[in-house]
């Protein structure tokens, strides 16, 4: 009619796909409840089962109903074959090449960006799902089937086409875009769960952030008024000091000028005394009329009560004043109670001994037997003891190593060790542990062993090198009758003493190394030296000469 208006109507590809295939509709079929498929596709989906149910809607039917074509659809359909849309005849070249950017799972296809855009207009996902293009063909074990992937089975974490489902009935596949989008929604509520969560710990690290911040402030205030607090204290104290001084001095002077008084009055007394003794003993000399007139002409004078020359009291006062400040004072427990620094106990030690350069030490040759620290600071030492013990990938083949790896034994024969690159070639070993910061203490039991060397030795120590001989190392050692120490292929010739227990005392922090002897809890300085070391230094022992038995042990204090 002339009158009439043509209409276009746009159709979707998904409006001519079978739900089952997603493919065209081949002999399109409509059950009863109006949804309609591929009459193969619904037969295979009934086939093996007497239950006859509608794929989409689940609507169950009592007999199986008649499948009869739906022309208009099937007209439709070859009506669009022959006008050979994008999807009918030649695939697409930019598909099947490098154009493609993704494939839908439920086509098993692959698309480029012009058929991305046609399948991108199912917004619900409900027929395509796009996934990116896998880079081995051979993990897709359905590419080449006839339909696409419109199952999943979990068993065999694989997804099927309607022909490998059959192959996977007893693992009951489900559909995979039902599976998909539920789990979808679930990793988007994990993915919800987990951006809280981070948001919850980064105010919780936001909130650390600004106590620290505000621990900062009020530690650097604390920093800056407690030196002020402390001086107030020590000008306080150097107050009452000089206070209590001066008025024992005072007291001091006030007693001496009464006593000079007191003397000076006694004096004159006793001048006045010798001249009447005198007088007396010349009558009775010279002058007998006046022994017979026995006039008395001195008069004793009467016994006076001790005067006080100054007031004890005063003095007595202010040592109980200071005395009940002192206990004050202690009675606050330290805040602080860690060992003193070695470098304290320098006071105790000969300073020629533990100088501060290598000239002193050539000054302590041979020097005289010096006192022993006091009974009193052993502690000192036991607080920086170190357990160690000796290293077997260090050990040379010419001695034997105890079970617990504190003595190393010579040898008659080589011991069979495993190779290793930091074993020693001479009588030596290194113990496991190194150090580089602190301070720290051990023994070694010298009294086997008639010729031996001990002290430590850097990370960097060859394995053909001698204790003592390089750079690297320092060496307390006896050997022919003769006390020495070793460092730089140097000798110092020390007192002729041989120690049975020798102890070593490292603190890395001053870069100082000491060499005791140990004897019946008293330490007596051998040896010290300034060192330096860029590398980890490990204690370290020598055994002189090839006859069996010598042997040191590290002591456990």
């Amino acid at each position: 009619m002339a009158g009439e208006q043509t209409a276009l109507l746009r159709l979707r590809d998904s409006d001519l796909s079978c739900d089952i295939c997603m493919n065209h509709y081949t002999h399109p079929s409509t059950l009863p409840c109006g949804h309609t498929f591929c009459k193969d596709c619904i037969l295979q989906h009934w086939q093996g089962t007497s239950e006859y149910n509608c794929p989409m809607c689940r609507e169950t039917f009592p007999t199986k109903p008649r499948l009869s074509k739906t022309t208009v659809l099937a007209s439709l359909l070859d009506s669009l074959h022959a006008q050979k849309d994008p999807w009918a005849g030649e695939p697409c070249p930019s598909c099947a090449g490098p154009g493609a950017l993704k494939l839908c799972l439920p086509c098993m296809a692959p698309v480029c960006q012009d058929h991305l855009r046609l399948h991108c207009e199912d917004p619900a996902q409900q027929r395509h799902l796009l996934v990116d293009a896998p880079t081995a063909a051979a993990a897709w074990t359905c590419r080449h089937h006839e339909h696409g992937l419109q199952f999943y089975c979990a068993t065999h974490c694989s997804p099927l086409c309607p022909t490998c489902v059959l192959q996977h009935a007893e693992c009951r596949p489900v559909p995979l875009l039902e599976l998909y989008k539920g789990n979808k929604t679930k990793l988007k509520r994990t993915i919800g769960q987990v951006a809280r969560d981070i948001t919850e710990k980064e105010g919780v690290v936001a909130s650390r952030k600004n106590s620290y911040r505000e621990i900062q402030i009020l530690a650097c205030e604390i920093k800056e008024n407690l030196p002020k607090e402390f001086r107030a204290m020590k000008d306080y104290l150097e107050k009452q000091e000089r206070a209590s001084l001066r008025r024992i001095q005072e007291e001091q002077e006030q007693a001496q000028k009464k006593i000079n008084e007191n003397i000076n009055l006694l004096s004159a007394e006793i001048e006045k005394m010798r001249d009447i003794k005198t007088k007396l003993e010349d009558n009775i000399e010279n002058n007998w009329i006046k022994v017979l007139q026995d006039v008395e002409i001195y008069e004793p004078s009467s016994a006076s009560a001790e005067e006080a020359l100054f007031n004890e009291n005063r003095i007595i006062d202010v040592t109980i004043a200071v005395s009940e400040m002192r206990k004050s004072l202690l009675a606050h427990p330290l805040l602080e109670e860690e060992p003193s620094s070695p470098r304290e106990l320098k006071s105790i030690y000969d300073y020629r001994l533990f100088g501060d350069g290598p000239e002193l030490h050539e000054a302590a040759a041979c020097p005289d037997p010096i006192e022993a620290v006091p009974e009193t600071n052993q502690k000192q030492f036991l607080q920086w003891a170190r357990d160690v013990s000796f290293d077997e990938c260090t050990v040379s083949c010419r001695l034997s190593l105890s079970p617990d790896f504190k003595t190393v034994t010579v040898t008659e024969k080589k011991r069979s060790y495993l190779k290793n690159p930091r074993r020693f070639t001479g009588s030596q070993v290194l113990c496991c542990q190194g150090f580089s910061t602190g301070c720290h203490y051990w023994e070694i039991s010298t009294k086997d062993s008639n010729g031996w060397g001990a002290g430590i030795a850097s990370q960097g120590i060859g394995m053909d090198d001698r204790l003592g001989r390089n750079d690297l190392s320092w060496s307390l050692e006896w050997i022919r009758d003769r006390l020495s120490a070793w460092h730089g292929n140097k000798e110092l010739p020390l007192c002729p003493l041989r120690p049975d227990t020798v102890g070593v005392l490292l603190d890395c922090g001053e870069k100082s190394l000491a060499f005791f002897s140990v004897t019946e809890g008293m330490y007596t300085l051998l040896h010290s030296y300034n060192i330096r070391f860029e590398q980890q230094v490990f204690p370290a022992v020598w055994l002189f000469g090839i006859a069996s038995g010598n042997s040191l042990t590290i002591n456990d204090i």
